[in-house]
């Protein structure tokens, strides 16, 4: 079976149903970010004929259980090659995303991959992520800010504090069927490995913030390393 197609078979098997219309965005995404890793290192090229299960998955793989509350404005830090923004962008209705790092040539290069896929719902900024909210019209805009693997809890939430507008409640699972809504003024991050030491860090730094992480659980013969850490009232 085929990078893709395992993709796709996972999402049906956890009863994640993905429009024709929203595949065919994901695969010009895939294919884009294929052409572009060849100028520039946006996911490790060793990864790339396995991107779909390398990268694709696990940035989607919590929308299986848990969902954002929409409509929604989202910051990606330290986005590399779009993920997980982009990806999230087009699965998820009634969000805007801002993609975020602070190499030039990576935003160059995923400013015109959200061109050639035509995706009119995200946008990309290069600056350091400790550094944006300097700009007033950056402060308190964001409902989530989630992160992949970019850098220590502790930093993660230092920077992201500024940046993400007042908590509040998510919609009580609305329209959501049996997923978990996500509430507003959050961050998530997708990091692996043993996180016990950092999490110990953070908490002391933050004792107000509720942090829980949760595996990244998926059904059928397959597994995800990693888990998706959500840090609300921060």
């Amino acid at each position: 079976m085929e990078d893709a197609d395992q993709f796709f078979a996972v999402c049906r098997e956890n009863d994640f149903h993905i429009e024709e219309a929203k595949a065919i965005l994901l695969r010009k995404y895939v294919d884009a970010l294929r052409e572009w890793n060849e100028k520039v290192n946006l996911v490790s090229r060793q990864d790339i004929s396995n991107i779909w299960m390398k990268h694709i998955l696990p940035s989607i793989s919590f929308l299986f259980s848990f969902a954002i509350d929409t409509p929604a404005k989202i910051l990606d830090l330290g986005t590399g090659g779009g993920l997980p923004g982009i990806p999230i962008s087009i699965l998820v209705p009634g969000v805007k995303v801002t993609l975020l790092d602070s190499i030039q040539k990576k935003i160059n290069a995923v400013r015109n991959i959200v061109s050639q896929a035509g995706l009119q719902n995200v946008d990309a900024v290069c600056d350091r992520a400790e550094s944006l909210p300097k700009a007033i019209k950056q402060q308190s805009s964001y409902d989530y800010v989630i992160s992949r693997g970019v850098a220590p809890i502790v930093d993660l939430l230092k920077w992201s504090r500024p940046l993400l507008a007042k908590p509040s409640n998510a919609s009580g699972g609305k329209n959501l069927g049996t997923k978990t809504p996500l509430a507003k003024g959050s961050v998530l991050m997708l990091k692996g490995g043993d996180l016990s030491a950092e999490t110990e860090v953070a908490q002391k730094r933050y004792p107000q913030a509720n942090i829980q992480a949760h595996p990244l659980v998926i059904r059928g013969n397959h597994t995800l390393e990693g888990k998706l850490l959500v840090v609300a009232q921060l």
